[in-house]
């Protein structure tokens, strides 16, 4: 009997920790290695479906259902690493842009404080220039 039948049929497979003496039928209520497993759910009804099988059986359908369930997990954690280096790229083209608007604006204000300051001293120096007339009329 080849493995698949022993694992779909455990009620006539040789137990190997009893030196192929006995079934798993005969001693799986005391065997510590028997384990009962949910193996789905009936597509009609909804419930479980539990499969008994030796814990020896289990262990390649286990490790298969394992890679897989692992090669899902990569492909979503590479999924999700392209999506935020999409996003950080988008983040960084705003800060760059950002930084661009407030050096020309930085360049713009020096520029509107340069003449507003020029201004400003033509109007001191007319101010100025008032001042010292009134000064002569007034003394005068």
């Amino acid at each position: 009997m080849s493995e698949v039948d022993n694992f779909c049929n455990p009620d006539e497979a040789d137990c190997p920790y009893t030196a192929f003496e006995k079934t798993c039928k005969d001693h799986r209520d005391r065997c510590g290695k028997w384990v009962k497993l949910c193996a789905g759910k009936n597509a009609q009804t909804g419930e479980p479906i539990y499969q008994g099988a030796c814990e020896d059986s289990w262990r390649p359908i286990l490790a298969i259902e394992q890679v897989a369930a692992t090669e899902a997990l990569d492909k979503n954690v590479q999924l999700l690493r392209n999506d935020q280096a999409k996003r950080d790229a988008t983040y960084l083209q705003i800060a760059l842009e950002q930084l661009k608007a407030s050096n020309n604006m930085g360049a713009l204000l020096q520029k509107m404080v340069e003449e507003m300051t020029r201004h400003n001293d033509g109007l001191i120096k007319i101010g100025q220039g008032r001042l010292e007339e009134g000064r002569r009329i007034i003394d005068g």
